[in-house]
């Protein structure tokens, strides 16, 4: 991802003013200190936000301006290799992130979705490949569907878990939204995320991989219809929607506890897609 593009579309979309901690450490020397010791950098480089929210907004507007999305390579790194390396995949972005909110007492939790996917015949592959070596957990991707990490954090001024996505550069409900489901054209700091559809499945995991709580319904129904001024509601593909999400949800956390080959769910994955455009060509025709 190129800076020059990155810092353009962060000031358009976010507003972001230099923190005030910047008046006295450049640029690189914020680099030098990431790399050095990060728990230092995340006490540092919020000293001055009142709240956590604010500290969550600061470090990951922060991070997606200097740090790379990496494709995955099933390697496992540590926070300070990650730093080290300038980037990564989904969830070692979410990882980092995670490290600095815990030192900054920031209470927070790891989500994990599946999307609906512009279509790919390699991802196909690659996945039908990793389902050979290593089970069903790797169908959680695939031809029309891709898995992906991000947090949420905790808000006390809401008293709600806000999501946190630190590959696409989102802080906050309304600005994920605007990212993940919105039908008109989206404005994202990562160019990649054009890719993602529209999320399917989304759940909070345990670090062993159980099942916290399936925030599906919050964020793909309750506050999608929201967003649209509960119009959705309305519309005659709604019921079709919801009961689809429904049929769906459960195979994809089966998936991820790999007790469930989601590939076999193909046609069903695809379905949920074409139920989404109706929505679409619905919302925008009574408009």
């Amino acid at each position: 991802m190129k800076k020059v593009y990155q810092l353009l579309l962060l000031a358009a979309l976010f507003c972001v003013v230099s923190p005030a901690a910047a008046q006295h450490k450049t640029d690189a020397e914020w680099l030098q200190l990431i790399k050095k010791d990060y728990r230092q950098f995340a006490r540092e480089f919020t000293a001055d936000s009142p709240t956590d929210f604010a500290k969550t907004q600061k470090v990951v507007h922060w991070l997606v301006q200097h740090f790379e999305w990496k494709a995955t390579d099933y390697q496992k790194r540590t926070v300070e290799q990650i730093i080290a390396r300038g980037g990564g995949n989904c969830a070692e972005l979410a990882s980092i992130t995670k490290a600095m909110l815990k030192e900054l007492q920031v209470q927070q939790r790891t989500v994990q979705e599946i999307n609906l996917h512009k279509e790919s015949e390699q991802r196909q592959e690659n996945a039908r490949q990793l389902v050979q070596e290593k089970g069903n957990r790797g169908s959680v991707f695939g031809r029309q569907h891709n898995d992906h990490v991000w947090l949420e954090v905790y808000d006390v001024t809401t008293k709600q878990w806000q999501p946190v996505d630190p590959s696409l550069g989102l802080v906050g409900l309304q600005d994920w939204l605007k990212s993940r489901v919105l039908f008109e054209e989206r404005q994202l700091l990562d160019p990649t995320g054009h890719d993602m559809i529209v999320p399917m499945a989304i759940f909070v995991l345990g670090p062993g991989g159980e099942l916290l709580e399936d925030r599906t319904q919050h964020y793909l129904v309750q506050a999608f219809n929201q967003y649209y001024g509960q119009r959705l509601q309305t519309l005659p593909e709604w019921e079709t929607w919801q009961s689809s999400l429904a049929s769906l949800g459960p195979k994809c956390y089966q998936a991820f506890a790999g007790k469930t080959n989601l590939h076999q769910y193909g046609q069903e994955i695809a379905q949920l897609g074409q139920v989404y455009q109706k929505l679409k060509v619905s919302y925008n025709s009574k408009k």
